[in-house]
C-alpha cells in the first residue's frame, strides 16, 4: 500500500512538472516612466523685495519682473537689441524724435489689449515726481510723448540721447489696470502685489520671504512656455541651498561656492553646470560725501592696500578677474586699465602720512583735521562671499591704521538706507560705505550710477569732469568716437576712486539635469525661462 501511494505521488509531481514546462513565461512588467517635470523650483539667495518695474532696484526682483513685463526693446543674451513690444522703430535726423511700431495682438494678462498709451502712462509715472521712481532722472530727456494711433507712440527728446534706445528695456505696465484697481502715484504697493505685464510668465502667488510662483501665460505673442510653472524659494543660507539643490528639494541655484562648482560639475548625470563671466564687478562702495571719504589720500590708502589676487585666488577659488574700473573683459566697450594703486601696505601707510594723517593712541590714523580714520561696512549678512572679503578688508586695513567695522544686516535694509540717501535726502551719514556688486548695460552709459544726478547714484560721487564725460558719451552717437569718450573715462575713475573696484565676477550656476535650455547670461539673471524645457 505503502508502494503503491508513492509510485502515485511521483507521478503526480512529474506530471505537474510537465505543466509547467508547457506554461508560458509570465511578461517582464514594464516599468512605468516617471513624468517629466513641469515645474521649475528656483532656490534663490535673495528674497524678491519688488516687482514694480520702475521702481525695483535689486537684482533678483529684476530677474522675477522682466519675466512678467516687457519693453519696447530687449537684448538677446543682453548684447544684441532685438524688438519686443515694438517691431520697428526709426528716428529723425536730427536725433530729436523717436517713433516705434507697436506689435499687433498682444494682450496683457488680465486680457486688455496693449496699446500705445501703456507705453505712455508707463514712462509718464516714471517721470512723475510723485511716484518717487529711481529712474526718474533717467528719463527727464524726454520732453514729450504722443499717440498718433493705438500702434504708434513717439518720444521727442531735449537733446539728442544715443543710450535712449537701451532706455526702452523698461517693463510695461497696463493703464486700464492700474486705473481700474485705483492704484496712484503712492500706491504702487498694491500693483507690487498683483503685478500685470504681458510677458511669457505671470503671477499666480506670492508669500513674502516663503516662495513666489509664476505660471505659464498660455496666451503669449511669443515662444509660449513648456513648463507649467516656476517657483522662487529665498534661502539666503548658501550651504541650505545647496542641501537643498542636491536634494533635489529646488532644481536651479545660483551664486554657488566656489569650493562646490567642481563637485557639482563631475555630477554630470544629475547636474549642468554654469560658469561664466558676467557684466557686474565686486566693489567696497563708499559714499562719496561722508567726511571720511572725501579725503582722496584715504581712498588711496584703502586701494593700495588692499590685496586683489589673495581675494581673487581665497576667496573665489580663482573664479573671478581683478578689476580696476567699470567695464568687464566681455564688455563690448572694454578698455584695459592698468592698475594705477598695486597692493603695497607699506605705500598705503605713506600715503597716509604725506597726508599729514598721524596715529592716535588706538593705533587708528587722524587726519590733519582731527578727523579718525574710521568708518562702517554694511554687508549682506546671507552672502557668505562678501562676508569674508569684507573680512579681509577689515585686516587689511587695520594693518595701516585704519578702523572698518563691518554690519552684517538684510539685503533689503541695506537697500533702503542707500536709497534714502537719495531719493529722500537723508544725513550722509546714513550710509558710509558697503561691500557689494553692480551690473553694467551693455550700453556703456553710465550716467545713472556715476553721474552726479544719476538715479542710481548710491555711492553720492560728484565730479564735473566724470559729468562731462558721461554727458558727452550720451550725446556722440559715433561708436568709434564714444569708445574714446569712455576710455577716457575709464582711465578717470580708475585714478579718482569713487569706489574701491576689487574684481568681475564669475557666474556659478547649477541646473537639475531633469531640465534643459537654460542659458547663461553675462548679468547672471535668469534667462527666458520660456525656453526651458523638462529633459527627455
Amino acid at each position: 500500500m505503502k508502494k503503491r501511494f508513492a509510485t502515485l505521488l511521483v507521478l503526480l509531481l512529474v506530471a505537474a512538472m510537465l505543466v509547467g514546462c508547457n506554461q508560458t513565461p509570465a511578461p517582464t512588467p514594464t516599468p512605468t516612466p516617471t513624468p517629466a517635470k513641469t515645474t521649475l523650483t528656483i532656490g534663490s539667495a535673495y528674497d524678491i523685495i519688488n516687482l514694480v518695474p520702475f521702481l525695483s532696484t535689486d537684482s533678483p526682483s529684476g530677474d522675477v519682473h522682466s519675466l512678467i513685463h516687457e519693453g519696447l526693446v530687449g537684448y538677446k543674451d543682453n548684447y544684441e537689441m532685438v524688438p519686443k513690444l515694438a517691431t520697428t522703430w526709426e528716428t529723425s535726423t536730427d536725433g530729436l524724435t523717436w517713433t516705434f511700431h507697436l506689435r499687433e495682438g498682444v494682450k496683457f494678462h488680465d486680457g486688455s489689449a496693449f496699446t500705445s498709451a501703456d507705453v505712455k502712462f508707463t514712462y509718464e509715472q516714471i517721470l512723475n515726481p510723485d511716484v518717487k521712481s529711481n529712474n526718474y532722472k533717467n528719463y527727464t530727456i524726454i520732453e514729450s510723448m504722443e499717440t498718433p494711433d493705438a500702434k504708434t507712440i513717439v518720444f521727442h527728446l531735449k537733446s539728442q540721447f544715443a543710450p535712449f534706445l537701451d532706455r526702452m528695456t523698461m517693463g510695461i505696465i497696463s493703464k486700464t489696470y492700474v486705473e481700474a484697481k485705483g492704484f496712484s502715484t503712492n500706491n504702487y504697493n498694491g500693483y507690487n502685489l498683483a503685478p500685470v505685464g504681458t510677458g511669457p510668465w505671470k503671477l499666480t502667488q506670492w508669500v513674502p520671504e516663503t516662495s513666489l510662483t509664476l505660471s505659464a501665460n498660455k496666451d503669449y505673442w511669443g515662444t509660449k512656455p513648456t513648463l507649467e510653472k516656476v517657483i522662487f524659494k529665498p534661502i539666503p543660507e548658501a550651504s541650505v541651498r545647496l542641501i537643498a539643490f542636491e536634494n533635489g528639494e529646488v532644481d536651479y541655484v545660483s551664486a554657488i561656492s566656489p569650493d562646490d562648482v567642481a563637485r557639482l560639475a563631475a555630477k554630470t548625470d544629475k547636474f549642468t553646470v554654469f560658469t561664466y563671466p558676467q557684466l557686474r564687478f565686486a566693489y567696497l562702495a563708499w559714499n562719496n560725501q561722508y567726511e571720511v571719504f572725501q579725503d582722496k589720500a584715504l581712498r588711496q590708502a584703502l586701494t593700495y592696500a588692499t590685496d586683489k589676487d589673495t581675494i581673487i585666488e581665497s576667496v573665489l577659488n580663482s573664479y573671478g578677474v581683478q578689476a580696476n574700473a567699470t567695464y568687464a573683459p566681455n564688455h563690448g566697450y572694454y578698455h584695459e586699465v592698468e592698475e594705477k594703486y598695486p597692493y603695497d601696505p607699506a605705500k598705503a601707510i605713506k600715503t597716509l602720512e604725506d597726508a599729514g594723517y598721524k596715529k592716535g593712541a588706538d593705533g587708528i590714523y587722524v587726519s590733519p583735521t582731527g578727523l579718525k580714520a574710521s568708518f562702517e561696512t554694511m554687508v549682506n549678512a546671507s552672502d557668505e562671499t562678501f562676508t569674508q572679503v569684507a573680512l579681509l578688508l577689515q585686516q587689511w586695513f587695520k594693518a595701516i591704521g585704519v578702523e572698518m567695522n563691518i554690519k552684517s544686516m538684510d539685503e533689503s535694509a541695506m537697500y533702503d538706507i542707500m536709497d534714502k540717501v537719495i531719493l529722500d535726502g537723508a544725513d550722509n551719514s546714513t550710509y558710509q560705505s558697503m561691500v557689494g556688486s553692480m551690473g553694467v548695460p551693455s550700453d556703456p552709459d553710465q550716467t545713472r550710477y556715476l553721474h552726479s544726478e544719476g538715479g542710481l547714484n548710491d555711492y553720492r560721487y560728484m565730479n564735473d569732469t566724470v559729468d562731462a564725460l558721461l554727458e558727452a558719451g550720451q550725446k556722440e552717437s559715433d561708436p568709434a568716437k564714444r569708445a574714446e569718450i569712455y576710455n577716457e573715462l575709464q582711465e578717470y575713475i580708475s585714478e579718482d576712486l569713487p569706489m574701491l573696484f576689487l574684481y568681475f565676477t564669475v557666474a556659478n550656476n547649477a541646473l537639475s539635469s531633469q531640465f534643459t535650455g537654460m542659458n547663461a547670461t553675462p548679468y547672471g539673471q535668469l534667462p527666458a525661462l520660456n525656453l526651458v524645457t523638462p529633459a527627455k
